[in-house]
């Protein structure tokens, strides 16, 4: 939680993660930054382009405290 707590006081509104585990392992009740988390198998780059589209709108429509899944 102390990266997310450091990244929500430096200003970021959004965290990208393919940690999709992250709400299992975070308690996430006073999460002050919204976070988006991809469905992609890997992090390699064949797996993630298929998510740029979808992942930008979610970017811009997450609300702090919410957690968006994107999927391909």
């Amino acid at each position: 939680m102390l990266l997310l707590n450091l990244a929500a006081d430096a200003g970021f509104e959004v965290l990208v993660t393919n940690d999709r585990s992250i709400e299992r392992q975070q308690n996430l009740t006073q999460l002050r930054l919204g976070i988006v988390v991809l469905g992609a198998p890997t992090n390699k780059i064949e797996d993630l382009l298929p998510l740029a589209a979808p992942t930008s709108s979610a970017i811009r429509s997450v609300q702090v405290g919410e957690i968006r899944h994107v999927t391909g």
